[in-house]
């Protein structure tokens, strides 16, 4: 399952809210979706090896949230599925 480009939007700006710097898009091998993660510059790496290949989860999609939103949304290598 992938998050649409409306889900997209709203963890992004949920992030921005938070004062993250990043948002990493973690993918459960076990069927249950994809759900955002938040974190700041300093602690990507480590946020990063936590979720990446680690207990059935894989980063899938990394934003930068100080960026803009829209053009990272738009250039996305994953197909838009609508739910």
């Amino acid at each position: 399952m992938v998050a649409t480009k409306d889900e997209l939007r709203n963890w992004f700006n949920s992030g921005v809210e938070e004062g993250a710097d990043l948002m990493l898009v973690v993918c459960d091998s076990h069927g249950l979706g994809v759900r955002p993660v938040y974190c700041k510059s300093d602690d990507f790496e480590d946020v990063f090896n936590k979720y990446n290949g680690v207990t059935m989860h894989l980063v899938i999609e990394v934003f930068d949230l100080d960026k803009d939103r829209e053009s990272q949304i738009q250039s996305r290598h994953m197909p838009d599925i609508q739910r």
